[in-house]
């Protein structure tokens, strides 16, 4: 149950792609493979040991198992030295960090109901180290010893303090910036408990002067700006009406129905605060029990050990209640429109999970000693009362393999989509076929190889043989998610989705795109020009729907994948292959635009509507037309020989003309883009594309940039760029 589904194969993939194609102060990074060139490869394995692992030659079920090892021991170290600075006993800790592996750890964390954030998304655990050491360096900052012995003393050294917390904090930012960020509003509510627990207000000063340090830097280095720039050109916080700023709503009264609580314990579970999923009918194994433990637990340290301590416990059971009720709230429906989901708290919490719910059950464990021993006089008691605290770790991790198998069994009996799900966990059954060892010799990408094409894969088209095969209506619009059913029935049938990570692994480029940060201008044309009416939009996928093949090759698109014949002049088939009850056929378009399209008239367009329009009306015309947001002066002819070579970080153009020419690149269009040359021009076009203007020969370097400290204004200019555009309100 190591490295699970999609989210667990896209970080395995980023943790050698990044490598090849980004540097490790570069923050995001230029993404050849997906969406035109998606400008943000989100994690940045540099910055994280767990990944490392993946560059070796070892084999991959050793990657899985050693790359978790290192996450275990970052997680546990950082854990016990929190709960020894929190004040908790040695051996308290230490038991604690065990028990924390359990809530936390596959498979300890599926026997208790507990969602499988390490086994989905591994990289939660670096994280949630760099979160703990931030934790334990603010405890530090504003001991009394520091300024007994002098102002300049307690300066420099609750400075030096704070200076580590910045340097963690950025270190989390650059090993996954959106995640990272995301789970730092966890650390600070952490932190601001610490704060209110601090035992005097000379530290309370000290630390809160150590956040405004920390808030200051920040400023300075434009982060705030850089994520408020992010969020506000992706497509999954567009939000209704497109607003760039979402604000919780209240809806009071609700019908407290059985479909509502139904509703409501499924978005507990798929938010990863409370599971009522049990393996066996009856066992005490779902994780509601375990917020009571935490609550009773914090109200227990609070009543019965030494300040600060008692503060931390007293404060933290009155979070985390305000918290469940708030995500009740929410799960209801009676809040709505909260922009964060409620995994960003969940795990940094984890810790404090451990300590106080290991209390409480430690002290429940010590009653019922207590009572053996009153009704057994000559019971054996263990010399160290420490040892009550380990019993339940170790009990439960001689048993949970065990469990495990069976819960894993249980899982597999459900049906194919969870078999199809567990089986994700094996990546090296992923096959080649006929069809991808096409894809890989035409246009499989290396850095400092010119871009050759992508691929477009339409599965479940109307009309198609997957709908038939699937018992499906020919021409009714599809459902949410039901484009994982052709993926499945595909990989079933050939051992390779044909699509997204299944491409990415032998280097094929994709149309598709899978992230949390595909841009809304994308989503526009995937949702105007590549689907038909009433088809999903899901903001985390970007899939084609309808082959509009003079869009598709505008967009650099080469080959297109599809379960239905074609009959159109521009394409050719190449390979048909039977999937049992439906079969894939594989086209390549004629004459795509591969950084050679060179248009020579320009219309002036101040909104989407007119493109729109235009497009729908004659989508040839981008192959000839650009629309631009500012008037361009003319005349213009073809450019030739244009091409485009990938580099790190970076796209190299090339081409030649006898005048002042346009070049047309498939190739995500952002004023992040800095090009090398200064008489060369680079604008938007056609809301998507990247524009070259140039006279002569051509050989110029587009470099992405946009990082903390020296470029994240540039997204603020796309966002400015969407408004004007309509695509922002």
């Amino acid at each position: 149950m190591l490295y699970i589904g999609r989210d667990a194969d896209f970080s395995i993939w980023l943790a050698q792609a990044y490598m090849i194609w980004a540097t490790p102060f570069g923050v995001t990074a230029l993404n050849p493979f997906q969406g035109m060139g998606s400008m943000l490869m989100p994690m940045n394995p540099y910055f994280n040991p767990g990944a490392w692992v993946f560059q070796t030659d070892l084999g991959l079920a050793t990657k899985f198992v050693l790359s978790m090892v290192v996450y275990f021991l970052e997680v546990t170290v950082s854990s016990y030295l929190l709960g020894r600075v929190l004040g908790f006993s040695q051996s308290f800790s230490f038991a604690a960090a065990l028990w924390l592996v359990i809530l936390l750890f596959p498979p300890f964390n599926f026997v208790f109901g507990l969602q499988g954030w390490l086994a989905t998304s591994p990289q939660w655990g670096n994280t949630l180290a760099i979160s703990n050491l931030i934790l334990t360096l603010f405890i530090f900052i504003g001991q009394r010893a520091w300024y007994e012995r002098g102002i300049v003393r307690a300066c420099a050294i609750n400075g030096a303090l704070a200076t580590g917390i910045l340097i963690l904090l950025l270190t989390c930012l650059l090993a996954a910036p959106f995640y990272g960020a995301g789970t730092m509003a966890g650390t600070i509510l952490l932190g601001a408990v610490i704060l209110l627990s601090s035992s005097s207000r000379g530290q309370a000063f000290w630390r809160i002067g150590a956040g405004l340090y920390v808030f200051a830097i920040f400023h300075a280095l434009d982060i705030f700006e850089f994520f408020t720039a992010a969020k506000s050109v992706t497509a999954r916080f567009m939000g209704d009406g497109n607003r760039e700023i979402s604000f919780p709503q209240i809806h009071w009264p609700i019908e407290l129905s059985k479909a509502t609580l139904t509703s409501a314990t499924e978005w507990l579970c798929a938010a990863g605060v409370a599971c009522d999923r049990l393996p066996w009918r009856g066992a005490l194994t779902g994780s509601y029990w375990l917020h009571v433990a935490i609550i009773v637990g914090g109200i227990a340290v609070w009543r019965r050990m030494p300040q600060p301590l008692s503060r931390v416990g007293g404060w933290f059971a009155l979070l985390w209640a305000t918290l469940l009720v708030f995500w009740i709230f929410c799960s209801l429906g009676i809040v709505t429109d909260v922009v964060l989901s409620p995994v960003y708290v969940v795990v940094t919490m984890y810790p404090f999970w451990a300590f106080f719910s290991l209390f409480s059950l430690w002290l429940v464990a010590r009653f019922l000693a207590l009572r053996v021993i009153a009704f057994v006089p000559r019971v054996v008691v263990p010399r160290r009362a420490w040892t009550l605290p380990f019993l339940l770790p170790i009990a439960v991790m001689v048993c949970a393999p065990v469990m495990a198998w069976g819960y894993g069994a249980r899982l597999a009996r459900k049906g194919p989509a969870v078999s199809y799900f567990l089986e994700r966990g094996t990546f090296d059954v992923r096959k080649s076929g006929s069809i991808v060892d096409k894809l890989r010799q035409e246009i499989a990408l290396h850095p400092g190889e010119t871009f050759r094409g992508s691929v477009a894969t339409i599965l479940g088209a109307k009309g198609g043989s997957l709908r038939k095969a699937l018992g499906m209506p020919d021409t009714a619009p599809l459902a949410q998610g039901q484009y994982e059913f052709f993926l499945d029935k595909v990989r079933a049938a050939t051992g390779n989705d044909h699509d997204l990570l299944d491409l990415w692994w032998f280097n094929v480029p994709t149309l598709s795109e899978y992230a949390q940060s595909i841009s809304r201008q994308l989503m526009f044309y995937v949702a105007n020009f590549l689907s038909d009416p009433g088809d999903p939009s899901d903001v985390g996928f970007a899939f084609p729907h309808v082959a509009n093949i003079d869009v598709l090759r505008a967009m650099g698109v080469r080959f297109v994948v599809i379960d239905r014949a074609l009959s159109d002049a521009r394409v050719t088939l190449l390979i048909k292959e039977s999937l049992g009850g439906a079969e894939l056929y594989l086209y390549e378009i004629t004459q795509p635009n591969l950084g050679t399209f060179s248009p020579v008239e320009v219309a002036v367009d101040s909104g989407f509507d007119k493109l729109r329009m235009s497009v729908d009306s004659n989508p040839a015309i981008l192959a000839s037309r650009a629309f631009v947001q500012s008037p361009i002066e003319g005349p213009f002819v073809p450019a030739r020989n244009g091409r485009m070579i990938f580099e790190k970080n970076s796209v190299r153009v090339m081409a030649s003309s006898d005048g002042a020419s346009m070049l047309l690149l498939p190739l995500q269009f952002s004023h992040c883009l800095r090009v090398s040359d200064p008489r060369v021009r680079v604008s938007r076009a056609d809301l998507i594309f990247t524009l070259i203007q140039f006279e002569g020969p051509l050989d110029a370097r587009l470099t992405w940039e946009f990082n903390f400290w020296r470029h994240s204004g540039c997204r603020m200019e796309d966002r400015a760029d969407l408004r004007t555009l309509g695509l922002i309100r």
